[in-house]
């Protein structure tokens, strides 16, 4: 970058760490990309990179360093060197390199994204950040191999890929290949799973009912999107997830809710009291969690 984009871009940021409401924001952004193009580079854990586009719902807040704070503080405190991570719903990226570089070269971690242009976004992260203890895998997470429907989203919400079609999605779908979670660990000789970080916009139960036998052997810690919308709309409810992870021992906590309707939760067999949980122990989900 010359000095001018050095320049454009971190005032650009600046604002936008400032003044993220304002309703200047968007001539903000527009004015930048004239000089910097649509894509920018955000900086996220102790050292990485990683190409964000500032109109974008959720790359905006990336470098905006606002993205799912609460979340993230959990996600790389669970994480030590050497261990493994599984991340669902990988979209470009910023799970899977934290935990990387968290889990150091002892450590792996297998991310998922089944949409192709997010998966290309995602490749061109880890390979930005020269990240050798990643398995990528452009493929879907089910509860059985199939070839899955997704919707991808009309607003620039990203994130916003499901299996459900809304107002918010295309009303056409595309088509992915889908996999079952223990299929995978057990035909690639993944071991032990340390952490699972899930948010796959509907797709949750299904993904974790393809993991039963890998969530009995491991016990890992999951930190999991509950959609109080998509979830029946998808035919089941928010309750029957915190169910099925209680049937396993798991008991849940709320993190944050980071979108109107949709909340994070933290699943452990042995939750650590050293762990900052915010909230309270989930027993039912409701708007007013």
């Amino acid at each position: 970058m010359s000095r001018l984009e050095v320049a454009v871009f971190k005032c650009a940021q600046q604002y936008l760490r400032l003044f993220s409401h304002h309703r200047g924001q968007r001539f903000v952004i527009s004015l930048a990309r004239r000089i910097l193009g649509n894509t920018w580079i955000a900086a996220i854990g102790t050292g990485l990179r990683m190409y964000a586009d500032p109109a974008d719902a959720v790359e905006g807040l990336i470098l905006q360093d606002r993205y799912e704070p609460h979340t993230t503080e959990l996600f790389v405190n669970l994480l030590e060197p050497g261990s493994t991570v599984v991340d669902i719903g990988a979209h470009t990226g910023y799970y899977t390199m934290l935990a990387a570089e968290r889990v150091g070269p002892r450590g792996q971690v297998h991310s998922f994204e089944p949409v192709s242009f997010l998966f290309e976004r995602l490749s061109r992260n880890v390979d930005l950040n020269s990240l050798h203890n990643v398995c990528l895998n452009n493929v879907a997470l089910w509860d059985k191999e199939t070839e899955l429907a997704l919707y991808l989203p009309t607003n620039r919400n990203s994130g916003g890929t499901s299996i459900v079609r809304t107002p918010k999605t295309q009303q056409e779908p595309i088509f992915v290949n889908s996999l079952v979670l223990d299929s995978y660990v057990n035909g690639n000789g993944v071991g032990r799973i340390d952490l699972i970080k899930i948010d796959a916009e509907g797709a949750e139960l299904f993904i974790l009912k393809g993991g039963t036998e890998t969530l009995k052997e491991s016990m890992p810690d999951v930190i999991c999107e509950i959609h109080e919308h998509t979830f029946p709309a998808a035919g089941y409810s928010p309750e029957d997830l915190l169910h099925f992870m209680g049937g396993l021992g798991y008991q849940a906590f709320y993190i944050e809710t980071p979108w109107s309707g949709v909340h994070y939760a933290y699943f452990s067999q042995t939750p650590r009291a050293s762990l900052p949980l915010w909230e309270w122990p989930i027993t039912k989900v409701s708007s007013g969690i």
